[in-house]
């Protein structure tokens, strides 16, 4: 997208990528902010850009990518909660319905915000599908493209 020439570094682990990027061993890293909020709280690690197009309700004074001239980059990383794929609908809909219960009470999304998690909003099973076909969409063609390969 803007023609930097990046040097991939892998590590076997987040934690030693993420102390890699504290002790200077490399320049930056892309992280998800549940693995670094502690580090940018505590001043270890400056955050250069969030990777979402909005800008991060937990880090709401560093601009996105996108606001710093990179046009439209987004790259954002979610969980869920998936089941078997013949799983009966009543059992399906039983668990969105208690699940986004469990996620709306105040006292666990504290716990997520201070751990680095932002939560969306509770939506349905269909919704959930939605994300996942439109994130195959987006990064099976680009993994291809670019020949990586699990090893």
């Amino acid at each position: 997208l803007t023609g930097v020439q990046l040097v991939h570094v892998p590590y076997k682990a987040t934690a030693q990528g993420i102390l890699a990027v504290m002790t200077g061993e490399v320049d930056m890293g892309f992280f998800n902010t549940p693995t670094v909020i502690s580090q940018v709280a505590g001043g270890k690690l400056k955050p250069l850009g969030v990777t979402s197009l909005a800008r991060s309700p937990l880090l709401p004074s560093v601009p996105t990518l996108d606001e710093q001239g990179i046009k439209g980059f987004e790259m954002t990383t979610w969980f869920g909660f998936i089941g078997p794929a013949r799983l009966p609908a009543p059992i399906v809909e039983r668990l969105n319905k208690e699940i986004n219960a469990i996620l709306a009470a105040p006292a666990l999304q504290q716990k997520l915000a201070q751990q680095g998690f932002e939560r969306v909003p509770p939506g349905t099973p269909d919704d959930f599908a939605k994300v996942i076909r439109a994130d195959l969409a987006k990064w099976v063609p680009l993994i291809k493209a670019a020949g990586a390969r699990a090893d």
